[in-house]
C-alpha cells in the first residue's frame, strides 16, 4: 500500500467529475481524455483559491495517460493528480486513499460512485456528490465576490474619510470669513465711511465776525 505524504482533505474521482459536467466523450484517445482532464482542472482553478487547492487531490484512471503524465503524481494549477498506476481504475486507488488516511472524518470524497461513497461512510468520511460539491464551489465563489466588493467599498470610504481628516477645516472658515469680510468691504464703500450730520447749510455763519 502506498503512503501519500501531502496534504490531502478532498478527493476528487477525475473522470466521475468530468462526466458531471457533462463532458461525454465516446473517443478514448488519450489526447481527448487529456484534454477533458486539462479543462476540468482548469475549471475548477477557476472557482477554488490556490492557497486551498494543495488540499484536493483528483485521481484519474492510469490505463490511457499521455507520456507527459508517466509519473504515478504531479501538482497541475496547485491540485495534487494522481494516477491510479497498478490498479484496474481510479476507485480502486480511492478506496485506498480512503482506509489509508490518517483522518477520514475530515475527509471528503467527491463522487456519485456508490461504491466510493459507502467505502466513505465506512471509515466515517463525507461522501458527497459531484454536483452538491460544483454547488458549494459556486455558493463560496460568490460570497468571494460580494467579500471584495465590500472590501472595495470600505477602501474607497477609508480613502475619503483620511482626505476629510486631512483638510484644515479652522483655516478653511478663516479663509471665507476674510475673504467675505473683505467682499463686503469692497461692495459697501460707503457703509465704511459714513459722515457726521450738519443741520447748517454750507457757509452760514462764513460773514459773523
Amino acid at each position: 500500500m502506498r503512503c501519500y505524504q501531502f496534504v490531502m482533505k478532498t478527493i476528487v474521482d477525475g473522470y466521475n467529475l468530468i462526466f458531471s459536467f457533462g463532458w461525454h466523450t465516446n473517443s478514448k484517445h488519450s489526447m481527448a481524455l487529456e484534454r477533458a482532464r486539462d479543462r476540468l482542472i482548469q475549471e475548477l482553478a477557476d472557482r477554488i483559491e490556490m492557497d486551498q487547492r494543495r488540499e484536493i487531490t483528483i485521481v484519474f484512471d492510469a490505463k490511457t495517460t499521455p507520456i507527459r503524465e508517466a509519473q504515478d503524481k504531479l501538482s497541475m494549477n496547485g491540485f495534487q493528480v494522481v494516477f491510479a498506476r497498478g490498479h484496474d481504475e481510479a476507485d480502486s486507488l480511492i478506496e485506498e486513499m480512503i482506509r489509508s488516511h490518517s483522518a477520514p472524518k475530515s475527509l471528503q470524497v467527491v463522487s456519485d460512485d456508490h461504491r466510493l461513497q459507502n467505502c466513505a461512510k465506512r471509515k466515517k468520511a463525507i461522501p458527497i456528490k459531484c454536483e452538491q460539491w460544483l454547488d458549494q464551489l459556486e455558493a463560496r465563489q460568490d460570497q468571494r465576490v460580494v467579500s471584495d466588493l465590500d472590501s472595495m467599498e470600505q477602501e474607497i470610504d477609508s480613502k475619503n474619510t483620511r482626505e476629510l481628516e486631512s483638510i484644515d477645516w479652522m483655516k478653511e472658515f478663516s479663509m471665507d470669513e476674510e475673504s467675505n469680510s473683505e467682499s463686503n468691504k469692497d461692495s459697501h464703500p460707503k457703509l465704511q465711511q459714513k459722515k457726521s450730520f450738519n443741520p447748517f447749510p454750507p457757509g452760514y455763519g462764513e460773514d459773523i465776525s
